[in-house]
């Protein structure tokens, strides 16, 4: 697709489960949607996709829901996943950001700003999640940005492999948790990178 996104949340409780290949040139490959009443999806990237974008980052996940990631391997530039609210699994595949490192980077209401890491986390007040959240839903505890690592690689080529940042007006992380009992985490700059609020 050369600008357009494979937009997977159109209603609550949709599931996209994705074996082959998605490639985007300007846009997001995978996306979901923040919007109010775009809750509760499932995206499961299994053995054999591959998810690549070729300007922007791989998979964008603003909504509440989990982001399987089982196996595959998904490239982006401005990073390969961008997250900011939902359960973010990975028990296999490999994550990898091309671009160039960006870091510190902005909060951005429509998408994000490229900041060149693996995995973007960007904690902003208006989605889902995030303890200050004034615009979408009350806040809610389950909605909050939960990482659970098993297996998998996740590199960033030039900058941070892991990267979790607060928008501009937000005051607190939508981070739940980041748990990593397994896989191999590479960069150039730093494994993590993190608001002084989550560290």
């Amino acid at each position: 697709l050369d600008n357009a996104s494979a937009v997977i949340a159109v209603g609550q409780n949709t599931t996209l489960d994705i074996y082959g290949t998605i490639t985007a040139k300007n846009n997001f490959a995978v996306s979901g949607n923040g919007s109010k009443g775009q809750s509760g999806t499932t995206i499961n990237i299994n053995d054999g996709a591959v998810i690549d974008a070729v300007n922007a980052p791989a998979i964008y996940h603003p909504q509440s829901g989990t982001l399987n990631i089982k196996g595959g391997t998904i490239t982006g530039v401005d990073s390969a996943i961008a997250i900011k609210s939902g359960t973010l699994n990975i028990s296999g595949g490999t994550i990898t950001a091309t671009g160039l490192d960006t870091t510190p980077t902005e909060g951005y209401s429509n998408g994000v700003n490229a900041s060149g890491a693996a995995i973007q986390i960007e904690s902003n007040k208006g989605y889902y999640g995030n303890p200050d959240n004034t615009y979408n839903t009350p806040h809610n505890e389950s909605d909050e940005v939960q990482i659970n690592v098993t297996d998998g690689t996740i590199e960033s080529q030039n900058g941070v492999a892991i990267y979790e940042y607060l928008a501009s007006g937000t005051t607190k992380s939508s981070v739940k948790g980041i748990n990593i009992s397994a896989g191999y985490i590479k960069s150039p700059k730093a494994n993590f990178m993190v608001s002084q609020e989550l560290s």
